[in-house]
């Protein structure tokens, strides 16, 4: 085969692969869209189950990787987490929290993700607090200010802890919470267990 026909060839595949990227991303704008109304639906159900976010977040091991031990008593008070789409690579992480001592006021925020070609940025929000400024630095309050610039002042990773709820905390939370919960039942079982047995 010539080196002209190879380079069409090659022209050819690209365009190819070019279609299949479209499509794929044409798919999953769809499944989402799909999706949305019944990650509303389920939204509403888990409003009535107490710490649930409390239970997913703390028993997520990725998750923990962003959040210092510190922090928890907030992560705690998380009481509502949502992801809404406006398209695969465009979304908004609403998080309600309850009070916390005189540190935290109860209040919902909302943060705006986008990609920018392959790197992820968003927007600040003001997540008010009564944090003095020596202990505010580099906790995950410095999330809700993370734009994606590259600044080394800014929360290391938050691109990658925003697509982390995005892609796997919001929307398999449920499987989350069941494993956590199967896990204390089999420890509860296991404490029955071993328990000496009395004649």
């Amino acid at each position: 085969m010539s080196d002209e026909n190879i380079a069409s060839a090659l022209n050819q595949l690209a365009d190819c692969e070019q279609k299949l990227e479209d499509k794929e991303k044409e798919l999953e704008w769809y499944r989402l869209k799909t999706l949305m109304p019944h990650y509303g639906e389920r939204d509403e159900i888990i409003a009535r189950i107490p710490n649930f976010w409390k239970i997913v977040l703390s028993q997520h091991d990725d998750f923990a990787n962003y959040v210092r031990a510190a922090d928890f008593k907030y992560i705690d008070a998380i009481q509502l987490l949502q992801v809404k789409w406006q398209s695969p690579r465009d979304f908004d992480i609403k998080i309600g929290f309850q009070q916390v001592d005189q540190e935290l006021p109860a209040q919902t925020v909302e943060k705006h993700f986008y990609h920018d070609g392959d790197n992820i940025k968003s927007q600040p929000v003001e997540l008010k607090h009564n944090l003095p400024p020596r202990k505010r630095h580099n906790r995950f309050f410095d999330w809700f200010q993370w734009q994606g610039f590259g600044d080394k002042s800014e929360f290391s990773n938050g691109g990658h802890l925003a697509r982390l709820i995005a892609d796997e905390i919001y929307p398999l939370s449920v499987k989350f919470y069941t494993e956590a919960q199967r896990d204390v039942a089999d420890e509860d079982s296991d404490e029955e267990s071993s328990e000496p047995e009395l004649f």
